[in-house]
């Protein structure tokens, strides 16, 4: 399961059982933890995203191999699960 997946179902679970606050902290500004402040924000949360380094997504800077859902903006409409875009 990818990262993205687990923020998403992380932030799903805490929604659907009520326990997604109106205001959220997340730590760390990876690829997981921009999705899990970018789902909870979905979900209506305010969001503060707090990170060490100086940029966001250090890890994915200049790689080429780095998975990133190219729905993952649509999270969370049925569409969001295609794994393929219509970005030309």
């Amino acid at each position: 399961m990818s990262l993205q997946q687990r923020a998403f179902n992380i932030v799903w679970v805490l929604k659907t059982e009520g326990l997604l606050g109106q205001s959220v902290a997340v730590v760390g500004a990876g690829l997981a933890g921009i999705t899990a402040a970018l789902a909870a924000r979905q979900a209506g949360a305010v969001v503060t995203l707090v990170e060490r380094k100086p940029e966001v997504l250090h890890l994915q800077r200049g790689s080429q191999l780095r998975y990133i859902h190219p729905n993952v903006y649509e999270w969370p409409v049925p569409e969001s699960l295609q794994p393929f875009t219509e970005v030309p």
